[in-house]
């Protein structure tokens, strides 16, 4: 890993994310006392908890080649995983609401082919394929640059394979691979790749260099890391600037709208659970002393989340001791089409007390929409078990948050900004730092929703966030324009102060 990579070595703060929050730190208190027989002020453990976990995988890497070591190296990087998947559906939600709200601004801006473009990409990251298709085509039609043409006709022929409900239909999409043009053939296989990763893995990257074109780069860099080649992806990622926008249009008076595309944040999702597999492989392979690390567990996770499915039953089930592990294998069968074989698997979880194993089942079940493992009844069982074993805000939040979550897939979203609000409220104690980041993703999501204008409650949240990651900045950039028309037209012109 080189310590001034753009992305692997930023030496950013970073924050855990829900399946590990206690997991991974008791594994890594023990874990690292086991390396170092003492905590020091800025051991890795206390990097950990401080959320600096880019500084502690560089101390970890100073502590040799043992098994503990690579384990907890790869959870972080699995944790930056799934903080980037949640921060592409923020990004896509919230930069679509940006878009849509200037148009009402400068009602001319809804006819620049470019940020249709992009307000119809995030129309397509949020699975919302008609409105893509009629965006694009708005796009398609104002556009005069050939290749930008040519790009708006793929994502629309892609939406249009998805929108008919069919997202494997091999056929549509060997034609799109096919007649994309060639400097679009990164993208083309970006796209079927997002779609198709779990039913036809094995896709082949291009090694190529993407040049000054984003979307190629992007797409490369995602492709390459899929693919293991960890080398190449970490090359093309190299220069590029994550917190600069893709393009950039005129506003009014001489202002400038910046344009971001949130697929970049699946291709740092995908680099860094490609890394976190790397680590969790290492770590198998050496011998282990330490009783509480869970290497094939989170290794069969790292191939689910790379939809490499066949991998991941295939190690998930050679963990059938871990009912954590059964939850994740549960969510493989449920991927490979298999509802039979994963109720099968939760239906002993269901039994659990263990309030992490039900809080993930939960959150499982809420994002596949299935019914099997009763998402609401899990959340709430696994709050209400926290609560008896420990009440502390920071400690209880990822479970308020799995709650909210579940209400909020359901579209109760007065319920579920409850369960968010009791989460986040604030005491003298901790600092915004401490607030887990993907809880406080789904509240801003959450109380966005219904134009419920709390930005004084989640601003100072985002503004660590966009600090802290490399491409972040692009959500903090929507949500404040949002924020800034909004009052700008409720005050008849008069923006807050702060804004």
């Amino acid at each position: 890993m080189k310590k001034d990579s753009v992305f692997w070595g930023c030496g950013q703060r970073v924050f855990f994310h829900r399946p590990l929050k206690i997991i991974g730190c008791m594994v890594c208190t023990v874990a690292i006392f086991m390396i170092t027989g003492t905590a020091q002020a800025q051991d890795p453990r206390d990097m950990y908890a401080r959320h600096l976990y880019f500084d502690s995988i560089r101390q970890l890497e100073t502590m040799g080649n043992s098994a503990e070591v690579n384990y907890i190296i790869g959870l972080n990087y699995y944790r930056l995983g799934s903080l980037y998947d949640e921060l592409f559906v923020q990004a896509a939600f919230f930069e679509k609401r940006y878009y849509e709200m200037l148009a009402q601004d400068m009602p001319a801006i809804n006819r620049n082919s470019r940020l249709l473009m992009y307000k119809g990409i995030c129309h397509y990251a949020l699975r919302e394929f008609d409105d893509a298709v009629k965006v694009f085509e708005q796009a398609e039609t104002a556009e005069k640059d050939p290749l930008y043409k040519a790009r708006i006709q793929l994502w629309k022929q892609a939406a249009a394979i998805c929108k008919k409900g069919n997202t494997q239909g091999r056929e549509d999409w060997n034609r799109l691979l096919d007649e994309a043009l060639p400097p679009l053939k990164p993208e083309a296989q970006f796209l079927f790749f997002h779609e198709n990763k779990y039913r036809h893995p094995g896709i082949t990257a291009q090694a190529g260099y993407a040049g000054n074109d984003p979307f190629c780069r992007r797409s490369l860099i995602a492709l390459n890391a899929a693919a293991g080649n960890n080398d190449m992806a970490g090359k093309l990622a190299e220069g590029f600037d994550f917190d600069k926008p893709f393009e950039t249009i005129a506003g009014m008076e001489n202002s400038v709208i910046n344009l971001y595309d949130p697929f970049l944040l699946e291709a740092f999702s995908v680099m860094a659970y490609a890394k976190a597999g790397v680590y969790f492989e290492k770590s198998l392979s050496l011998a282990s002393t330490s009783k509480n690390m869970q290497p094939v567990c989170w290794l069969g996770r790292t191939y689910l989340e790379l939809g490499q499915l066949s991998k991941a039953v295939e190690t998930l089930s050679g963990d059938k001791s871990n009912t954590l592990a059964s939850v994740f294998l549960g969510e493989a069968y449920w991927r490979a089409g298999d509802s039979s074989k994963a109720d099968k698997e939760w239906k002993t979880v269901k039994k659990s007390n263990d309030p992490i194993v039900l809080r993930e089942l939960g959150y499982v079940c809420a994002k596949l929409k299935t019914d099997l493992g009763g998402a609401e009844e899990l959340a709430r069982k696994a709050l209400q078990l926290k609560k008896k074993a420990d009440g502390r805000r920071l400690v209880l939040q990822p479970y308020f948050g799995c709650l909210g979550f579940v209400l909020f897939q359901q579209n109760r979203i007065q319920d579920a900004n409850e369960e968010f609000s009791r989460g986040f409220n604030a005491d003298m104690k901790h600092t915004v730092e401490d607030n887990d980041p993907e809880f406080t993703l789904q509240y801003s999501r959450s109380l966005f929703l219904p134009d419920v204008l709390s930005y004084d409650l989640i601003n100072q949240s985002m503004l660590t966030l966009s600090q802290a990651y490399k491409g972040a900045f692009q959500l903090r950039n929507a949500m404040s324009g949002i924020y800034i028309i909004t009052f700008k037209n409720l005050d008849g012109g008069k923006v807050r102060d702060g804004m």
